[in-house]
């Protein structure tokens, strides 16, 4: 019941709340939520919606309150499996919640935590980058990937500013920017019109650059990438200069290391991990797209 509530405050906010960080030594190990020490985060992301008219409000709360009930006690059965440290039984229901259409950050987030509890690392962070491409800004998750690197001993690769931005928000989050500095060029584009404001035409000029970055940034997110998207090296494996195990070994890829995708040829992958671009085996690395 205690997590039902929550989950109802959280709708009711129109987010989800953001649990507390423990903020201790790295060495320590993962965060969790403050009221669960060591126990994975259970919480839905709701969405909810609001209408004007209460026959249809009363009938959507009619159909929506008993699968949301249903929902807080299906990912309560998670947490309970999770503290009873049976990890790979808790690994079983976060992974089918994960590959489930409409699956939740936290489904992703909370399979890491599983793989993590059973020292499998680069599995871990695969799982962790993939509730990042739905959750760039969450502080767990970050915290949690800075955690494992330091396990993995992953060197730094410093990103530029341009990509550093792109990657703090999604790609839903550009869209939706895009569309409402639009609108709002529009409308202070026709004010200008109507008023000869020069207020509305300065707003209007300055709208349209914001637009243009925004529209160009949401390109970028769709299109910038590489051309096979991106992947975790699940365990060391040495890139050869050449697609075959005949071809010189040019440099030796550790287990978690991430790895951009640019072509392949029977059974291997042309990637660029780090300063590094060779090729590498196809089933040595599972992408995180």
């Amino acid at each position: 019941m205690k997590n039902f509530l929550n989950h109802i405050c959280d709708a009711i906010d129109g987010c989800a709340a953001a649990n507390d960080v423990r903020r201790g030594p790295m060495s320590k190990g993962l965060t969790y939520s403050r009221s669960e020490l060591g126990a994975s985060r259970i919480r839905e992301r709701p969405r909810s919606g609001i209408f004007d008219a209460g026959i249809v409000f009363g009938a959507a709360m009619v159909i929506v309150i008993p699968l949301l009930f249903g929902a807080c006690a299906h990912a309560a059965d998670g947490e309970d499996i999770y503290k009873k440290q049976n990890w790979r039984g808790a690994l079983e229901f976060y992974k089918s919640r994960a590959d489930s259409p409409g699956a939740c950050w936290e489904d992703y987030y909370n399979a890491g935590n599983c793989f993590f509890r059973m020292g499998k690392y680069p599995e871990a962070r695969l799982y962790y980058l993939r509730a990042k491409k739905l959750s760039p800004r969450s502080s767990d998750i970050n915290y949690n990937l800075r955690v494992l690197d330091e396990k993995l001993g992953l060197p730094d690769t410093p990103e530029g500013a341009l990509a550093a931005l792109a990657a703090l928000f999604t790609e839903d989050e550009f869209k939706a920017a895009a569309i409402i500095v639009t609108w709002l060029f529009f409308i202070a584009a026709s004010l200008h019109v109507f008023t000869k404001s020069e207020l509305f035409l300065w707003l209007a000029a300055a709208l349209f650059v914001t637009g243009a970055f925004a529209w160009g940034a949401l390109y970028a997110k769709m299109n910038g990438g590489p051309k096979g998207g991106y992947g975790i090296v699940m365990r060391e494996e040495g890139m050869q200069s050449g697609p075959g195990a005949s071809y010189k070994v040019i440099a030796s890829i550790p287990a978690g290391m991430k790895a951009a995708i640019y072509d392949g040829e029977e059974g291997w992958l042309f990637v660029r991990v780090a300063a590094s671009s060779g090729w590498i085996r196809r089933g040595a690395l599972e992408k995180i797209d």
